[in-house]
């Protein structure tokens, strides 16, 4: 959806104004198929939560089924993604799914919440319709919003149909849940609640994953830094009408990655470039996300370049595209004793919360080289006292793309309903 240049979505918040030009100036569109799955989710959750408000007994999976068929007609989904749709929403309204498209029952709910942030007398206030001539400084639409009476609690759920299995952590850091969280704090009504849950609900995978946001904790701060300097960072754009591009995850979605310097650099470098660690780690994002899609361009170059040679790697079509920092860091004390150093080392409480709230295992020890290295700036012998790199490289490869095995293919949309409809009558 296109919106003012100097309006900012949680969704386009990343660093790379070439996209964000190629979008929202020049009018390109990135939508794909998964985007458009995404989309018809969304809009049966929509039509869920209104129906069952008015007819609690309503079939679900005749509501949903109609809001999916709607969909897909008006976003002209391939018959592919509206397949895929129908078994996601098949799974959805199971009886043993886990996850919902409506308002637990004793929540009050509205599915599509649309919010704007506004700027008035230096402050951010939220707001859920814009006064005539006024400018959003910010907005966006939450998937569901649920809150309990008296606004309490407060519920974002962000429905998920990514194949990724995530967990609480990557509720917490995501800067989209934060801003949504940011944003209902500044809306009268929800002022006043404890408590924010934002839930990643993750429809292919039939789970939720939840993290707790505390009104007035360090994170709102950040978050009003971050959107701030965003605002600045496109203000200097417009001006200079310069509109520099940055390498990353969003590189697979950019219409304009085939004619972008960066990306080219990216690929010629035959993995990961030279460069600060944000700037590294950027780049081996660009690579995984557009490398399926410059075949050619990867051969030319493995084919020219002695490093790339192809050597196998479990897979006899794996080739060697370049090296990147080792992920894999290992702790030397055990943790209570390695909190302590942190916490010696000049960790706050605040720190340690924002931090080690939701840590998993397996990602405990680079937290830790994370805090050490980027947060307090330790030295590099205290760095190596409490972790070290499992190892000191790993390769970036490339694999061309498997063409699946011949399977049932539909050549329209109605195709498509009448094989469900044969399924379902066994």
């Amino acid at each position: 959806m296109r919106h003012p240049i100097l309006e900012i979505h949680p969704t386009d918040a990343h660093g790379c104004m070439a996209k964000l030009k190629a979008t929202l100036i020049d009018g390109m569109d990135t939508s794909g198929d998964a985007a458009k799955v995404g989309t018809a989710l969304h809009r049966v959750a929509e039509a869920l939560t209104f129906e069952l408000a008015e007819h609690p007994a309503a079939d679900k999976w005749d509501v949903g089924r109609k809001a999916v068929a709607l969909a897909a007609r008006e976003l002209e989904m391939s018959p592919a993604a509206y397949a895929d749709a129908l078994m996601l929403l098949e799974k959805v309204l199971a009886p043993e799914s886990r996850v919902d498209l409506h308002p637990t029952p004793g929540w009050s709910g509205s599915a599509e919440y649309r919010w704007f942030l506004v700027e008035r007398d230096g402050d951010l206030i939220g707001v859920t319709a814009l006064s005539e001539g006024e400018e959003a400084f910010a907005s966006g639409t939450i998937d569901l919003l649920q809150w309990t009476p008296g606004f309490g609690v407060v519920r974002i759920d962000d429905f998920k149909t990514k194949r990724q299995m995530l967990g609480p952590e990557d509720v917490w850091e995501s800067f989209q849940m934060r801003v949504y969280a940011f944003a209902i704090l500044r809306i009268p009504c929800f002022a006043k609640c404890e408590r924010i849950e934002g839930r990643l609900v993750m429809l292919r995978h039939g789970y939720t994953t939840t993290a707790d946001f505390i009104p007035g904790d360090p994170w709102e701060q950040q978050v009003e830094e971050h959107l701030y300097a965003i605002h600045e960072a496109r203000k200097k754009c417009v001006a200079e009408d310069k509109w520099p591009a940055t390498s990353g995850p969003w590189c697979q979605y950019c219409p304009v990655r085939h004619k972008c310097d960066v990306v080219a650099a990216v690929v010629k470098s035959g993995g990961v470039p030279d460069g600060t660690p944000s700037e590294m780690a950027r780049a081996l994002g660009a690579v995984k996300s557009i490398v399926g899609d410059l075949d050619d361009m990867v051969r030319e170059l493995v084919d020219g370049d002695e490093l790339n040679a192809p050597i196998p790697l479990g897979d006899p079509l794996g080739t060697v595209l370049g090296y990147k920092p080792s992920q894999g860091w290992e702790v030397l004390l055990p943790y209570e004793e390695t909190m302590q150093r942190l916490r010696e080392l000049g960790m706050t409480k605040d720190l340690e919360i924002e931090h080690f709230r939701f840590v998993a295992a397996n990602h405990y020890p680079s937290r830790v080289k994370k805090v050490l290295k980027d947060v307090l700036r330790v030295d590099p012998d205290t760095l190596e006292q409490l972790v070290i790199p499992i190892s000191n490289m790993t390769f970036t490869t490339y694999r061309p793309e498997k063409k699946a095995a011949a399977a049932t293919t539909f050549t329209d949309l109605d195709e498509v309903e009448r094989a469900l409809d044969r399924r379902s009558k066994g």
